[in-house]
């Protein structure tokens, strides 16, 4: 029963986000529902069995999480909640972002030093990759021309890249399916 109460509860959620979507004539929800629980990283594929699972899974919905292929990445393995913040920020900001735009939003109204920002960089990389040496670029976390981004291209999976590609799938004649498609993949 709790189980159908939290579906129902989803299927109201997506209702709104759609009608909301639609209503403005575009469906990007990444703010919309930063705190919806997402329990499947994507969502299901013509050919599941053809997709390889990802090195890197990051749920968004509901609180950052995220798991390794050898598990999940606990909470002592951040160091710092602010690490987990820098991660969340690179999440949504597909295009990357500066070490100054990350210092204004990562830790809004401080002063903190280079050294800080480094550190924190750093503790993301690890928690990411435990294995990574010093000086070794991480697959997962780039930088380039001055910005940092998460490597998408890495084998990585996202839920809310999941819940966006099946609602931007949800329109035209394959509607329902995108719409169960969004749903399994919001799992909430």
């Amino acid at each position: 029963a709790l189980a159908a109460g939290r579906q129902d509860e989803a299927r109201a959620q997506l209702d709104a986000l759609l009608a909301r979507a639609r209503a403005t004539g575009h469906v990007n929800v990444a703010e919309e529902t930063e705190a919806l629980m997402l329990e499947g990283a994507r969502a299901p594929t013509a050919e599941p069995a053809q997709e390889a699972a990802p090195e890197l899974l990051i749920r968004t919905f509901g609180g950052l999480r995220a798991a390794r292929a050898d598990g999940a990445i606990a909470d002592k393995e951040w160091q710092t909640a602010r690490a987990k913040q820098l991660l969340a920020f690179l999440v949504f900001t597909p295009e990357g972002a500066t070490k100054e735009t990350l210092l204004e939003h990562v830790f809004p109204g401080e002063a903190v030093s280079n050294d800080l920002m480094n550190m924190t960089m750093m503790r993301v990389r690890k928690a990411l990759e435990p294995g990574l040496e010093k000086g070794q670029p991480s697959r997962f976390i780039l930088r380039a021309d001055g910005r940092y981004q998460l490597n998408r291209e890495a084998h990585v999976a996202v839920d809310v890249d999941g819940f966006e590609a099946a609602l931007r799938d949800a329109r035209g004649p394959a509607e329902r399916e995108g719409l169960e498609r969004a749903l399994a993949a919001y799992g909430g």
